[in-house]
């Protein structure tokens, strides 16, 4: 069994965001735009030897990011696409993934 976890922090900087407005592609970017979040990590594991060789595993990850503010530009890019923009709050995000699969030692 595999167990770790880990803190850190994600820091972004000017921002950029690609869109396609009716077939045209509008690229926005504000060089102010910076956003440094608290990020929690952890992972839980299993494995096993099937044969002398070959191993199953089974393996969770978890990635949480708190209080996430991104903006991308000055202006919304649904009333003005063409200058565009967009501001993004979030009080938490979370990715998890679960993943499993077969490993042969040679």
């Amino acid at each position: 069994m595999t167990v770790a976890a880990g803190a850190g922090i994600l820091n972004c900087n000017s921002h950029v965001l690609n869109y396609d407005q009716s077939g045209v592609q509008v690229v926005t970017a504000d060089t102010n735009a910076t956003n440094t979040v608290l990020a929690l990590q952890a992972i839980v594991g299993l494995e096993t030897h099937l044969t002398e060789q070959l191993r199953i595993f089974v393996e969770y990850k978890f990635l949480g990011l708190m209080d996430v503010q991104f903006a991308y530009g000055n202006n919304s890019a649904v009333t003005n696409p063409g200058n565009g923009g967009s501001n993004s709050s979030n009080n938490y995000l979370a990715q998890q993934i679960v993943q499993a699969g077969l490993k042969w030692d040679f």
